[in-house]
């Protein structure tokens, strides 16, 4: 199994990254990172639709992901990318960068999904359904 690269970083789409700042600022996360990095596990868990991201206009969130990222979360998140490949017969990524691509649509998709359903809620409504999702 293909690990991430921790010299590596996560680029999202102006809007996904625009979101998970909204996350940030309201305290509902710590970091950027943390909130694409949710969206990514809640995508994943939820078995929502994933499509190429469009290269265009992305920015990196500037990661050392080994600093910032809990081995936890990346190991999860790796094992989680691999089993649902094998399981729909898709070939697995063969490098880091595949790998973060992968995370990423699976980030992006949540964003989308997570943004409409949080639409209108105030920041203790959304940290109490983040409790729901987590527990």
């Amino acid at each position: 199994m293909k690990r991430i690269d921790i010299t590596k970083t996560f680029r999202p789409t102006p809007e996904a990254r625009e979101y998970a700042k909204w996350l940030k600022d309201k305290k509902i996360f710590e970091r950027v990172i943390d909130g694409y990095l949710f969206a990514a596990a809640f995508a994943i868990k939820n078995n929502l639709d994933i499509l190429p991201i469009p290269s265009k206009d992305r920015q990196h969130i500037v990661v050392n992901l080994l600093g910032l990222i809990d081995d936890d979360v990346r190991l999860s998140l790796e094992a989680a990318v691999y089993a649902i490949h094998k399981r729909s017969k898709k070939p697995q990524p063969t490098n880091s960068d595949e790998l973060i691509e992968i995370i990423s649509q699976y980030a992006e998709a949540g964003l989308i999904h997570l943004k409409q359903k949080w639409q209108g809620k105030v920041v203790n409504q959304i940290q109490d359904d983040i409790r729901k999702i987590v527990n």
